[in-house]
């Protein structure tokens, strides 16, 4: 009888316990719950990092570019938006091998659509100035003749493509404005040149020094002759 008795009391108190508490059957249903922390991502989950963003995929010839700019990039290239064709921009020199004279002090937005077809990797490399991508620049560019102040000082070119990979070349010339139709014509330009061409979305970035008052050639190129807005800066000390 005692023992009847306890086993009854047990059942009692279990079935109290049940109804007051959770049924200990039940499975937590985690998708319900926006605040739960799991180890995989949603399959929903389109702001999940990957990576692909740096390999250029995306790019596909003017819509759907991300502004890649940080809090260190120029306020104009921060305000860059990658869609816009900045046709308004858009103009070529007469001689259709440079698109404008730049100077100290400017700062510039343009894109490369609508620029000049004159340069290419091979009158680069016809120059002495290579590039490590293996890029052929053949789509369009955008080439800025720049006076240098001279006196010992330096200029300081900075180019910001937050849309592109894009990269930065200057050439010493003899004339300022001049189209040198053939590579031969220009020997300046193979004795005093540079190429930035850093990885995707790292600003390039030349400085030039020279004691004399030479023009110069600055040529902004698409590294995947894609047309993408830039932003050109010149600074003088």
């Amino acid at each position: 009888m005692i023992i009847l008795l306890g086993t009854l009391g047990c059942a009692l108190f279990d079935k109290q316990m049940m109804e007051e508490g959770r049924d200990p059957t039940e499975v937590d249903d985690i998708t319900s719950d926006t605040g739960a922390n799991t180890s995989q991502p949603s399959s929903e989950d389109t702001s999940a990092d990957t990576g692909d963003q740096d390999t250029g995929d995306q790019d596909t010839g003017g819509s759907g570019f991300n502004n890649h700019t940080t809090s260190e990039n120029s306020e104009l290239a921060q305000s860059v938006d990658c869609d816009n064709d900045y046709a308004e921009y858009e103009y070529s020199n007469v001689e259709e091998c440079f698109t404008d004279f730049i100077s100290c002090g400017d700062q510039i937005l343009r894109t490369t659509g609508g620029g000049t077809t004159f340069y290419n990797n091979e009158m680069y490399t016809d120059w002495y100035n290579m590039n490590s991508k293996n890029a052929d620049y053949e789509g369009e560019e955008r080439a800025f003749y720049f006076l240098h102040p001279g006196d010992g000082s330096s200029a300081v070119i900075r180019l910001e493509s937050p849309c592109e990979d894009m990269d930065l070349l200057y050439f010493r010339t003899y004339e300022l404005g001049d189209c040198y139709e053939s590579t031969g014509n220009c020997p300046a330009c193979s004795s005093d040149n540079d190429l930035s061409d850093e990885d995707y979305w790292q600003d390039e970035r030349m400085e030039i020094f020279d004691t004399n008052s030479n023009p110069y050639l600055i040529i902004v190129e698409s590294a995947e002759n894609l047309d993408a807005p830039f932003v050109l800066t010149v600074e003088c000390n």
